[in-house]
């Protein structure tokens, strides 16, 4: 259980750090990193729209998490 409660931050962070970077365009659509969903998946623009929908609501869990 102790694992897990060190582990969790570290995944919510790398986590809201990959969504930071599609968003801004930086982290372009691939099949290995990022929200990996039909409409993000489908079109360049729909990758980084989809991610900066999201980066808001990661930035809130990595920051709940303790970061």
């Amino acid at each position: 259980m102790v694992v897990i409660a060190v582990v969790f931050p570290f995944v919510l962070l790398l986590a809201a750090v990959v969504i930071q970077l599609a968003a801004n365009g930086v982290l372009r659509r691939n099949r290995v990193a990022g929200i990996r969903v039909r409409s993000t998946r489908s079109t360049d623009v729909g990758w980084v729209a989809g991610h900066k929908a999201a980066a808001p609501e990661f930035v809130k869990s990595s920051e709940t998490a303790g970061f």
